[in-house]
């Protein structure tokens, strides 16, 4: 092909016809150009194809961190309101506005739940990977990179809370506790319902009973406001992200 153009100019330049062989020469280049603005454009679709692949596969492993991250963010405020449920029960027994009369069989449960706390420990390999190599630029949708670098936010907030929380009981509470029941009891199922009635009926005598239960109930409170705000977080990352993905062909 090089060459047959090489004869044709080579045949202008002899015959003097210098006009034509510069239309010629001019052609000659207009159609490089072309030729390289098509392998250009091609190539640039080909990384935008292997761009849109590779944003395609985040936005699923992103979709799959997130249902995990849901359900577990669930079981924390399940828990949650069972602690404070026993813990109120205990409050308006101290207040003298309820009787307390925990049976045998969920004795433990109830035990368990006033000395608990909860850590939300899901993984997000994807999402802390964007986060530290800075490939949120790879989300095309503005939408959802906001509503993770919300999530991120609210998640370290949460965290924080549960901390707070964690210490007070770990600390404080159950400290208070041992002092009257003897937990290594409770794990071996052989404390009565009787003498735990009996040990709360002591105790609920006691201020600082009174004001430990309100500070339990007020360090839960909170850690659950701060779990469904991250929770309506979490709901909007998947709204986001099953938009742009039932988008995809």
């Amino acid at each position: 092909m090089i060459s047959f153009f090489r004869k044709i100019r080579q045949k202008l330049l002899s015959q003097n016809r210098v006009t034509r062989y510069l239309v010629y020469a001019l052609g000659e280049i207009l159609l490089v150009v072309i030729g390289i603005l098509i392998a250009l454009q091609v190539n640039n679709w080909n990384e935008e194809r292997k761009s849109r692949s590779r944003e395609e596969k985040i936005l699923v492993g992103l979709q799959n961190e997130f249902i995990s991250a849901k359900i577990e963010l669930n079981a924390d405020l399940i828990a949650r309101e069972r602690y404070l449920r026993f813990t109120k029960a205990l409050q308006n027994f101290h207040l003298g506005e309820g009787n307390l009369d925990v049976e045998q069989d969920s004795l433990k449960l109830f035990i368990n739940s006033l000395n608990s706390s909860r850590f939300y420990s899901v993984g997000h390999p994807i999402l802390n990977d964007l986060a530290t190599s800075g490939g949120f630029e790879l989300i095309r949708n503005d939408s959802i990179r906001i509503y993770l670098d919300n999530y991120l936010q609210e998640k370290q907030r949460y965290t924080a809370v549960e901390d707070r929380e964690d210490n007070f009981v770990r600390n404080q509470f159950v400290p208070f506790l041992s002092d009257y029941i003897d937990l290594s009891l409770v794990s071996k199922e052989k404390i009565s319902s009787t003498d735990f009635n009996n040990a709360i009926t002591n105790i609920s005598q006691k201020n600082r009973f009174g004001s430990l239960i309100q500070l339990r109930i007020t360090r839960t409170e909170n850690a659950k406001d701060y779990g469904i705000r991250l929770m309506a977080t979490i709901d909007k990352v998947l709204n986001q992200v099953n938009i742009e993905l039932n988008k995809r062909p």
